[in-house]
């Protein structure tokens, strides 16, 4: 018997049914032995793109189930919303279509938490605090951040070792799997204005995507500190309830 208020699904051998709820979003819940041919679960999905990492909240489960009807597989999270609904062929590219659109839902929510959400946003974000691993997100997403220096030390081979930046802080220059190879180009005490990507919550240099060398003149303190106060800091990243 079929409760009111729910539609069912059938599989080869067994069913789920879809709750319709008064928000409009419908939550799933099997209502028989799964079968692995037809609902696949996976119990506390990660995965990244980009320097972006999730990490799912214990108890969270990502479910792939193939729609008969529409002859295609669906990934979504199970007894959430589902704002986000990944498909394809396949259970691997329902998947992976499902991480796709999650980052991209994630992403324009996070660096607009500082604005105005409207009230579906806002109950999207809700249900994402409740399912991410925030805190793991935020220490492992590196941040971008614009400092101009000059390389002070060089290795016995002759490739870069320490960079002193006009703040007079100082970073040892990372593996050459990270840096451009413009800096390799660089004249001893030649100035370059760098985009660089550091560690949240230590500041530590990661990578240094990007260096244009540049004929500045050696600065004074008051425009050093001019551009200091250009800069943004991790104090200028969102925050968030969770």
């Amino acid at each position: 018997m079929v409760m009111p208020g729910k539609k069912t699904f059938k599989t080869v051998f067994d069913e789920y049914s879809v709750d319709e709820q008064a928000s409009g979003w419908p939550f799933v819940s099997l209502a028989g032995q799964a079968v692995e041919e037809n609902v696949q679960t996976y119990r506390r999905p990660s995965f990244s793109i980009g320097e972006a990492h999730y990490l799912f909240c214990k108890g969270t489960e990502l479910w792939s189930v193939f729609d008969r009807t529409k002859r295609r597989w669906e990934a979504f999270i199970a007894g959430t919303p589902k704002y986000v609904i990944g498909q394809g062929h396949t259970s691997d590219q329902a998947r992976k279509n499902f991480f796709d659109r999650f980052h991209f839902l994630f992403q324009q929510i996070y660096y607009n938490l500082e604005w105005k959400l409207n009230d579906e946003q806002k109950a999207i974000w809700a249900s994402m605090c409740e399912i991410v691993d925030i805190a793991h997100y935020r220490e492992n997403m590196p941040i971008e951040v614009r400092k101009i220096g000059k390389i002070i030390a060089w290795r016995d081979n002759g490739i870069p070792s320490r960079i002193q930046w006009i703040d007079n802080s100082e970073d040892v220059v990372p593996s050459l799997d990270d840096v451009t190879p413009n800096l390799l180009r660089l004249q001893d005490g030649q100035y370059f204005e760098a985009i660089t990507l550091r560690h949240y919550g230590t500041n530590d240099l990661l990578k240094i995507l990007s260096c244009d060398p540049q004929d500045y003149p050696e600065l004074t303190e008051q425009e050093k500190e001019d551009f200091l106060h250009s800069i943004h800091t991790s104090k200028d990243l969102p925050s968030c309830d969770f």
